[in-house]
This record gives C-alpha cells, sequence and structure tokens, in this order.
C-alpha cells in the first residue's frame, strides 16, 4: 500500500508541475504577445493594422436610422466638360511608392503599435450619417496619413527625394490666418498659394475637409480637397457603376431622361464629381477626392480645367491577393498618403488655366448668370457714387445678414497680432476693398489704427497704398522674407524715408520692425504698415495756467525733447534692424 501511495503522490506532483510549467509558458506567451502589440510597428505593419481597422467600417442602411435628403444638387455648380476614366492612376501610386523605398521608411519601426489601433478600433461607431463618416475617416484614415507625411518630412533622404518642405493637417476650412500673438504679418508666397483672385462662380465653394500644406516657412496652402457622402446615399455599386466609362454632363446627363440603374448611377456620380470639381476650381485646387467609407473616387483636373480625370478605388476589395508584394499600396491610408504626396509635388495651375476656368458654365442657368451680362455701370452705380456714409451702412447690413457661402467676404490668408485681412465686396454696387478684421476685445485697437491712418493719409500717394491693395493681390513680403532684395545698398534711405514722411506728421509708429515694412516687387519700394500701436505726438490741449513761468518753460522743452529723441531712436532702430535682417 505504501508503495501504491508513493506513487499516486509522485503522479500528482507530475501533473502539478506539467501544470506549472504550461502556465508558465502560457503567461510567458501572453507576455511575448502583449510586448509584441504595444512594440512600434514598421510601415508595413501599420498600414496591415490600418487595413484592418478599415475593415471594421460598418454602414447603416434601415431610412428610419440614418440621416435622409438628397446626395447632392448640381444645379447651379460648375461642370467639367468631360470626366474621364484615370487610366495610369495605378502607375502614378507606384511611382510614389518607389520613391519612398530611398528613405528608412520602411525598415524603422516608428508608427503606433497594434495596441493603439485596436483602441482606436474599439471607439468606431456604426455609420449613419456624414458627420458620423467624418469622424470614421479621421479616425481611421486621416490621422493615419499624417503621421506618415510627418515620418516622411523627418527623413533627409525621403524630405529630398519628394520635394516635400512640410507636413500637412486636415482641416474643415481654408481659413488659414496665423491666430499667434507675436506672428508678423504675412501671407503665402505666389505663386504657390491659390489666389483669391476671382470672385467664385456656381454655387458654393467650400468643400467637407482640406488637407492643408504646412511649409517650414509658415505658408498653409489647400493641397487637396475632400467631399464626404454618407455610404448609405452613395452605395458601391452606384460609384463603380456611374464611372467606369467617360461621362460628358452635358451630353450624357443634364436635363437628359433614361432608365435603369446605370443611367441613375451615372448622374448621380458625375453630380457629386460634379459638386468636387466646382468646390476645386473655385479655389484653384487640381487634386482632390470624394469619400463614402466604403470608396474613393480620386479627382485629377490637368492643365485643361475643363476635364477631370477620375479613379475609383475600392479598398476593401482591392486588398486580396495576399501573394501581391504591392496589396498593401491599396489600402485606404496607402492610397490617401501617395495621393497627397502626388498633389504636393504638382505645381499650382497657371494664370491661363484660372482663365479657361472662367468659361466653364453651370450645370443650370442661374439669376447670378443673367446679371453678369448686364454691364457693371447698369447693374451697379449706373452714372453715379455713393458717399462713404451710404457703404458703411449698406456693408453693415450685408455682414450682419449675408452668411453663406457665397457671401462677398472672403480670407486674404494674411494675419498680424490681432488681425486678419479680408477681401469684401459690395455686392449691390461692385466696389470691392481689402477690409482688416479683429475680434470684439480687440476693437478698440482697431478704432486707435483708423485714427492713426487718418493722420497719416497725405503719405498714401507717395507709398501706393490704395492701388497696391485695389488692383493687386499680392500685397508684398516683409524684409525678412526678401533676401535679395536688388537694393541692398540704398536699404537705409529706403527706410529712412518712410520714417521721415510719417514722422513729419507727428506720428510715432512704435513698432517699426522689419515684418511691418513690406516690400514691393511691382514697385520696388517700401510700405510701413500696421498703426495700431503708433501715437500721434502732435500739439497737445492746453494744460492750466500756473504762475511759475520759468518752470513751465524748462517742462515744455524737456518734453519736446523727448519727443524728438522718440522719433530719431525709432528711425536709428528701424534702419539698423532693416539692414541687420539683410545682411543676415
Amino acid at each position: 500500500m505504501d508503495d501504491i501511495e508513493d506513487l499516486r503522490r509522485r503522479v500528482r506532483e507530475a501533473e502539478s508541475r506539467a501544470e506549472e510549467e504550461q502556465r508558465q509558458r502560457k503567461e510567458e506567451q501572453r507576455q511575448r504577445e502583449a510586448a509584441e502589440t504595444s512594440r512600434p510597428q514598421t510601415l508595413q505593419q501599420y498600414l496591415e493594422t490600418c487595413h484592418s481597422l478599415h475593415l471594421a467600417i460598418q454602414v447603416i442602411t434601415d431610412r428610419s436610422l440614418t440621416t435622409q435628403g438628397e446626395t447632392t444638387n448640381p444645379a447651379g455648380r460648375i461642370f467639367p466638360r468631360q470626366i474621364i476614366p484615370w487610366d495610369d492612376f495605378a502607375t502614378r501610386q507606384e511611382e510614389i511608392w518607389n520613391d519612398l523605398s530611398t528613405g528608412d521608411l520602411f525598415c524603422i519601426p516608428a508608427f503606433p503599435s497594434q495596441h493603439q489601433i485596436e483602441y482606436v478600433k474599439s471607439l468606431l461607431k456604426p455609420i449613419s450619417s456624414e458627420l458620423g463618416l467624418r469622424d470614421f475617416e479621421r479616425d481611421v484614415v486621416e490621422n493615419a496619413v499624417q503621421k506618415l507625411v510627418d515620418r516622411a518630412y523627418t527623413d533627409p533622404l525621403l524630405r529630398s527625394s519628394l520635394g516635400l518642405q512640410g507636413t500637412v493637417t486636415f482641416e474643415s476650412h481654408t481659413n488659414l490666418g496665423s491666430t499667434g500673438p507675436t506672428e508678423p504679418a504675412s501671407g503665402p508666397k505666389p505663386p504657390a498659394a491659390p489666389k483669391a483672385r476671382r470672385r467664385a462662380r456656381g454655387k458654393g465653394n467650400r468643400a467637407d475637409q482640406f488637407c492643408i500644406y504646412r511649409t517650414s516657412d509658415g505658408q498653409k496652402v489647400p493641397a487637396l480637397a475632400i467631399e464626404y457622402k454618407a455610404p448609405h446615399k452613395l452605395s458601391v455599386d452606384e460609384v463603380i457603376t456611374g464611372l467606369e466609362s467617360e461621362i460628358q454632363p452635358e451630353r450624357d446627363v443634364i436635363n437628359k431622361d433614361g432608365q435603369g440603374f446605370a443611367f441613375t448611377a451615372r448622374r448621380l456620380t458625375a453630380a457629386v464629381v460634379t459638386q468636387l470639381f466646382s468646390y476645386m476650381i473655385g479655389k484653384g485646387i487640381q487634386y482632390g477626392y470624394v469619400c463614402t467609407g466604403q470608396t474613393r473616387a480620386f479627382l485629377h483636373i490637368p492643365d485643361d480645367p475643363s476635364i477631370v480625370y477620375v479613379s475609383v478605388c475600392v479598398p476593401n476589395l482591392d486588398v486580396m491577393d495576399d501573394d501581391d508584394e504591392t496589396r498593401l499600396h491599396r489600402t485606404a491610408v496607402a492610397q490617401v498618403f501617395a495621393f497627397i504626396l502626388q498633389a504636393l509635388r504638382a505645381k499650382p495651375p497657371s494664370e491661363s488655366w484660372h482663365d479657361e476656368a472662367e468659361r466653364l458654365g453651370t450645370w443650370a442657368v442661374e439669376y447670378d448668370d443673367i446679371l453678369r451680362n448686364i454691364p457693371a455701370t447698369e447693374h451697379h452705380h449706373r452714372q453715379g457714387h455713393i458717399n462713404r456714409l451710404e457703404f458703411l451702412r449698406l456693408i453693415r447690413d450685408q455682414l450682419a445678414t449675408d452668411r453663406g457661402r457665397d457671401a462677398d467676404c472672403v480670407s486674404l490668408y494674411v494675419s498680424g497680432a490681432r488681425g486678419s485681412l479680408f477681401k469684401v465686396r459690395l455686392s449691390s454696387h461692385g466696389y470691392t476693398l481689402v477690409a482688416k478684421g479683429v475680434e470684439s476685445l480687440d476693437l478698440a485697437c482697431l478704432q486707435h489704427e483708423n485714427e492713426i491712418i487718418d493722420l497719416v493719409r497725405p503719405c498714401h500717394s507717395d507709398s501706393g497704398v490704395y492701388v497696391h491693395f485695389m488692383f493687386l493681390s499680392w500685397a508684398g513680403q516683409p524684409l525678412f522674407n526678401r533676401a535679395d532684395l536688388a537694393f541692398k545698398a540704398g536699404i537705409d534711405d529706403a527706410v529712412s524715408t518712410i520714417l521721415k514722411a510719417v514722422h513729419k506728421l507727428r506720428v510715432l509708429h512704435r513698432d517699426a520692425e522689419p515684418r511691418n515694412i513690406l516690400y514691393n516687387t511691382n514697385t520696388g519700394k517700401l510700405m510701413l504698415v500696421d498703426f495700431e500701436r503708433a501715437e500721434f505726438r502732435g500739439r497737445r490741449p492746453l494744460g492750466l495756467i500756473v504762475s511759475n513761468v520759468q518752470n513751465r518753460k524748462r517742462k515744455r522743452g524737456i518734453l519736446q525733447k523727448q519727443k524728438k529723441d522718440d522719433f530719431a531712436r525709432e528711425l536709428e532702430s528701424a534702419v539698423e534692424s532693416a539692414s541687420g535682417v539683410l545682411r543676415a
């Protein structure tokens, strides 16, 4: 019996040891897996993980649970004469990926871990509206694309081969004014940025989302436009069928009657493409895409703005062949990433491109089209002009009530410490001016600057302020951005001339730094701007009479000497600062 009990005891101990060893192996395996999922991923791993996130998309189709209304209304929008399948889209995308292979982007684990992606996945919600689609795209695609661009920009080889000058952000507007309190008043350099050069034609001029190119020298340029369409309003089959062949809207769908799914799909997709096309033309952007979450229709407007090329991608169907080395290049994140790099490498459209775009028609006749055929003198002010007070009354009413996308008030993307510049047009009469806008808390500063501007009005004819602002879309650059000035040798005299003209009117600028001295490339002259801190040092009102005449004279002499010293010091400082910037 003792031998049997001893044998049983040994068996139990062996089983216990085996169970403990198995438990330890499982714990070690769990720890290894946990460590693995918490490690940064390589690019290939990251694209694979992001694709698994995209596969988790859920679309609600129950009408009682989704938003209703039209998918789009093309009436009044600028439309392309031809919508053509973009046959070499895949080739262009692969060219980008070939360029990406020159750096360390593929091999260094530098991207969010699998654990982080799984957390994002746990927060995803079913899509029942465009708002839900925006949230999905931000979490699943746009944030990932932004990380890829950031990573590419930090690699010197990739930065050089791709020609990257900065990174990107995704924003729902193109109001690119700086909000920093100490930023100088400067804007994007021409011709890199799309210009607010013409009033937008057609209905609406704002896409759902923009990819903004933020360059290292401070430019913020819209690179491509994005239009979201809820997937329950625009299905995968409708997108694929509608855009599988060329569409000439005027010939094929506008005011045409047809039957069947194919015609309906072509008409619907032509209208959706027209909506984004119209936005792109209005902003001077040649790249964009329509996104439903399940599909993406990538658009490119070539040198002929009457044409738009379109390529349809369905990531959850395109990424199927496990043996294909480039399969991950067809994921949503990879496609958008390469497409953005295409857009960033492209040159901005020429003036002739904008001229040709002006000749494009709208989907339907608008009241504005009729008004454009009326001579300006008949439609607006006829033979006389309104006075200043009437102008102010009308413009106040317009700014208070005209709040839509077609409002005659657009940002010029130029901002200073307390305000931004806008192009404002009095719709009823056609008067167009530059306006400086500030927030309510800075109203006193704006009123003060207005008083100072009135004081230095005699200088306007010399500096060309009104001519420059009225007829040029580009207001020049601060001196520190113009190290190539042709008159470096005479910069001291040039700065001295404009300061003396202002000082002669007893105005002390108090911020005569290079950022507030602009160089006009058309005239070769300098312009002093930003008078919000300026002081008028003219004659003061008479004070109380005192008996000590000698004391009064002495105080007046000290005051006059102080005033003189302030002007002299500002002149000396401005000349020295300007010279120092150009010597740097």
